[in-house]
C-alpha cells in the first residue's frame, strides 16, 4: 500500500508539468451542423481528448482528496492550481458516435459560452445552477466538495498548530481558527442548500458533505492515536486533549455528523460502500466510540453506584430512557442534545425479529461503545457483501476486524472507570 501510494505523486507531477490543471477547452472544437466526413470525425476525437485530459485531472484530484482524508496526510494538489472548466454533460461525453456527439452539442443552450470554472464555485455554487444543462451536474458537485478538503486541512493544521502552543485551550478558543472555521461549515452548508434547489443531492455526495462537517469538529489523528495507533504513551498523552473535546459542544456535533455518515451509508446502492466510503464509514465509528468511552464514564459517575453495583453491570445493560436518536433527521431533541447536551445520543438499530406492536427498531446508546462498532459493522457487511455467504472485500473485512477489537477493549475501559 505504501508503494502504491509513494506512485500517485509522479502522476501528479506529469499533469501539472503538462498544465493540465490549467489548460482551458479549445474552444475551436465546436461542431457545426455542415460538419460530416472526416471533419466531423477529426473534431470528435479532439474533443473527447480534451475532454479526456480534464475529466483525468479532476479523477486525480478527488482521488488524492479522498487519500488524504483517509490516511490523514497533506493533499499533493493544491486548491489554488486547479483552474479548469467544469466536465461537460455526461451524455457528451457518453456519446457512441461522431453524429450522436454532434446531435446532442448541438442542443446544448448557450454552447458557445464559457463552462464556469472550479475557482470561481467553490465559495458560491451558484453558477453550478445557471448552467446546469451545460455542465455534468453531479460530478461538479463532487469536484466541489472534494477541492473544499484542501480548506479543511489547512484549518485542521493551524488549530493543531495552536492546541500544541497552548494545551490547556481549546482549538476554538483563538478567534482566526474559531472564524475559519464558522466560514467552512456555513460554505458547507450554503453549498446543500443550493444544491438542493435543483434536485435531491447524490446519496455518496450526502455522504462525503457529513464526513467533512465531521472533519472540522474532530481531530482522526488524536481519535487514532487514542485507540492505540503509536502505543499507550501516546494515547495517554492526547487524552486530556480528547476528555476536553468529549465535554463540549464540537463534541456533539461531531457525533451528529457521524451519526448522519451512518445515516447516509444505509441509503448507498449495495457494492457501493467499500474503498474510501468504508473507510468514512469507519472514521465515523471511530468517532462514535470514542465519545462513547468517555459518556460512560461521565454517567457512571452521575449515577452514583455503589462499588458492587458498578462491578456487575455491563455498558450495554445501561440503557438511558432519555434516547436523542442522531442517526435521524434533525428534531427539536437533537438540536437540545448538541446545544445543551440534553438527553442521550443513540443510534437505531433494526430488530431482527420483528413483532407485532413492537417497534421496527431498539436504540443503541452511544455509551454502548460494542454495540455501535457491531451495528456498523454489519451495515458494512449487508453492503458489500453479493451474498449472505460471499466474503466481503479485504479492506471492509479488515476494518471489521479493527473496529471489533475496539468493542472489545472499549468494555474493558467501561468495567476500569
Amino acid at each position: 500500500m505504501e508503494i502504491a501510494e509513494s506512485h500517485g505523486l509522479p502522476l501528479v507531477v506529469m499533469l501539472r508539468r503538462a498544465g493540465r490543471f490549467r489548460r482551458p477547452q479549445l474552444s475551436a472544437i465546436v461542431p457545426q451542423r455542415s460538419d460530416t466526413g472526416k471533419v466531423l470525425e477529426d473534431k470528435w476525437h479532439a474533443w473527447v481528448e480534451a475532454e479526456s485530459f480534464k475529466r483525468l485531472a479532476f479523477h486525480v484530484m478527488i482521488h488524492d482528496a479522498q487519500t488524504s482524508m483517509s490516511s490523514i496526510a497533506p493533499p499533493m494538489i493544491s486548491y489554488t492550481e486547479m483552474s479548469l472548466p467544469f466536465p461537460a454533460p455526461a451524455a457528451l461525453w457518453f456519446a457512441k458516435s461522431a453524429e450522436t456527439w454532434k446531435s446532442l452539442f448541438l442542443q446544448v443552450p448557450h454552447i458557445h459560452r464559457k463552462l464556469p470554472t472550479l475557482a470561481q464555485c467553490v465559495y458560491d455554487a451558484q453558477p453550478l445552477l445557471e448552467n446546469i444543462e451545460r455542465l455534468d451536474f453531479a460530478f461538479a458537485t463532487d469536484i466541489i466538495l472534494y477541492r473544499t478538503w484542501n480548506l479543511i486541512w489547512d484549518y485542521q493544521q493551524l488549530s493543531g498548530a495552536q492546541k500544541q502552543q497552548n494545551p490547556g485551550h481549546n482549538s476554538g478558543g483563538s478567534l482566526m481558527p474559531s472564524a475559519w472555521h464558522q466560514e467552512l461549515c456555513r460554505l458547507l452548508q450554503n453549498f446543500r442548500l443550493t444544491i438542493s434547489e435543483s434536485q435531491e443531492m447524490q446519496r455518496t455526495t450526502v455522504l462525503v458533505e457529513e464526513f467533512l462537517l465531521l472533519n472540522l469538529q474532530v481531530s482522526f489523528e488524536e481519535l487514532q492515536v487514542f485507540a492505540g495507533k503509536e502505543g499507550r504513551e501516546e494515547a495517554r498523552r492526547v487524552y486530556p486533549f480528547l476528555l476536553q473535546w468529549a465535554r463540549s459542544r464540537e463534541s456533539r456535533q461531531a457525533v451528529w455528523h457521524a451519526a448522519q455518515v451512518l445515516r447516509a451509508a444505509l441509503t448507498l446502492p449495495r457494492g457501493v460502500l467499500r474503498d474510501f466510503y468504508a473507510i468514512a464509514l469507519y472514521h465515523a465509528g471511530l468517532t462514535l466510540w470514542v465519545y462513547g468511552i468517555f459518556s460512560r464514564g461521565s454517567y457512571k459517575r452521575g449515577r452514583n453506584h455503589s462499588p458492587s453495583t458498578a462491578q456487575t453491570t455491563r455498558a450495554a445493560a445501561v440503557v438511558p430512557a432519555d434516547l436523542v436518536f442522531l442517526d435521524d433527521e434533525s428534531t427539536a431533541e437533537t438540536q437540545r442534545f448538541i446545544a445543551l447536551n440534553k438527553g442521550s445520543p443513540a443510534l437505531r438499530r433494526p430488530n431482527t425479529k420483528p413483532v407485532e406492536g413492537m417497534p421496527a427498531y431498539e436504540g443503541v446508546p452511544l455509551m454502548d461503545s460494542k454495540a455501535v462498532m457491531e451495528l456498523i459493522i454489519s451495515v458494512l457487511y449487508q453492503n458489500c457483501a453479493r451474498s449472505e455467504a460471499a466474503a466481503a472485500p479485504p479492506l471492509v473485512e479488515n476494518l471489521s476486524h479493527l473496529m471489533r477489537d475496539l468493542g472489545v477493549a472499549a468494555d474493558r475501559v467501561n468495567e476500569q472507570q
